[in-house]
């Protein structure tokens, strides 16, 4: 008998340290939710080699569907000594090409001797396009609708 009694204390210790040490399902759950990462509004799929930057930041004391893209030569604008042309061109965007979502139309911000400032206008979202910045592929995602302002750096 003195051996089932053993048992017996032994199996209602077990229970209650097991009971003990389940976790709150609240609790649980509220740290899953914490550990999932949140999506990411901006996704760059190809970046040239040459850039050494692109930056997404989303401004939001600015209204409007709109993507502000500035891209500028790093090392551009340099003059050499008895020259007055610039020894390395400025950034220049030759084609932006939109594989999802769309643009209304440009507009040109300013333009100086490292580069450019362009504007795509009422932004349908999510928006994926295929750039092209002096001679390099940048290929991203915005899926946030807002005002955009995208920086590229290209080095020569």
């Amino acid at each position: 008998m003195g051996k089932y009694i053993c048992l017996l204390e032994v199996f209602i210790a077990f229970s209650a340290f097991t009971v003990s040490a389940q976790e709150n399902p609240v609790i649980a759950s509220a740290k899953k939710k914490k550990s999932e990462k949140p999506e990411k509004v901006f996704t760059i799929f190809e970046k040239g080699p040459l850039m050494s930057r692109a930056t997404f930041r989303k401004d939001a004391k600015s209204a409007g569907n709109i993507i502000e893209i500035e891209a500028l030569n790093v090392t551009g604008g340099s003059i050499l000594m008895g020259r007055a042309e610039p020894v390395l061109p400025p950034a220049e965007i030759t084609e932006i090409i939109p594989l999802e979502g769309s643009y209304a139309s440009t507009r040109d911000i300013s333009n100086s001797g490292r580069g450019v400032v362009m504007q795509l206008l009422d932004v349908v979202y999510p928006y994926r396009a295929r750039m092209t910045v002096s001679e390099q592929v940048l290929e991203f995602e915005i899926k946030e609708p807002g005002f955009w302002k995208v920086g590229i750096a290209i080095t020569q």
